[in-house]
């Protein structure tokens, strides 16, 4: 028997209960998808691919007479992973987040919406029905304002962008989708750098400078090959691939100086 309760217009927690009201097994969302957006569509696409992204949260769409329902896990924010982070916990959730942009993007897919609060990570302890499922794990989620377009990303030309939590460029109003995306996620990057990140002050001024690079100007594009499609920002690939240099050369660093700590153990315990 179920139980639910309201969690936002449109949305429903609900748990299962047993005959005495107790909840068991894990939470879920329910939500009505408006009539107007093509959320239960691009669900779908997402999750047909043989490669399906694993950044978006494992989707049920029931399409029924009274309207397109989703049924997912419930999932809650980054307070799952609390701060601070380590360099290596920020570089991780940077490419991830990139990875999932980068892999919607290329099934014409723009988002349209990425902020902090639709990206929820995976449970420490999954209590999911999914095995997929992993700990720590960015997820994008609410995908009611965005779009499948005709052409990918360098290709498409600007479209009226929808209202959302990030404010549009100022007397702007129709611009790239996916390059809004990248504006938008490098913004969403600034807030974990800022608000969850622990590292030095010259490792946080590189990370500022590359979150830059991937915002480009705050009003919009002035550069003057950005005619109707926007190149003076990265494409979301471009981005994940300096990210994950970025990583790999932290865990090469590391292995070097583990390596030459366990030479120099050697050597000091044979003299």
């Amino acid at each position: 028997m179920p139980n639910q309760r309201g969690y936002r217009s449109g949305v429903w927690e609900t748990f299962a209960c047993d005959e005495h009201g107790q909840h068991i097994g894990p939470p879920y969302i329910v939500k009505l998808v408006r009539r107007c957006s093509m959320e239960a569509t691009i669900y779908e696409l997402l999750q047909s691919q043989r490669n399906a992204c694993t950044h978006i949260v494992p989707t049920e769409v029931v399409r029924d007479s009274r309207g397109d329902f989703l049924l997912m896990p419930c999932f809650t924010g980054l307070h799952v992973q609390p701060p601070p982070w380590s360099l290596e916990q920020v570089l991780n959730y940077f490419v991830q987040v990139l990875e999932a942009v980068e892999h919607i993007h290329g099934l014409s897919v723009a988002h349209l919406d990425l902020n902090l609060h639709n990206l929820v990570m995976g449970p420490a302890n999954n209590g999911t029905l999914d095995s997929k499922v992993r700990k720590y794990k960015p997820y994008l989620i609410d995908f009611g304002n965005s779009l499948v377009l005709p052409l990918g990303p360098g290709k498409q030309g600007p479209i009226e962008l929808p209202s959302g939590v990030v404010d549009h460029f100022e007397g702007v109003s129709r611009f790239d989708p996916y390059a809004w995306d990248v504006y938008c996620t490098g913004q969403l990057l600034a807030r974990i750098l800022k608000h969850f990140a622990h590292v030095g002050p010259r490792t946080r001024s590189l990370l500022e400078q590359y979150i830059k690079w991937m915002v480009g100007n705050e009003g919009g594009c002035t550069g003057m090959r950005c005619i109707d499609i926007c190149r003076c920002r990265p494409s979301a690939r471009q981005a994940r691939q300096v990210a994950t240099l970025a990583r790999s050369g932290l865990i090469v660093s590391r292995f070097v100086s583990r390596l030459r700590d366990l030479v120099l153990l050697r050597w000091w315990r044979s003299v």
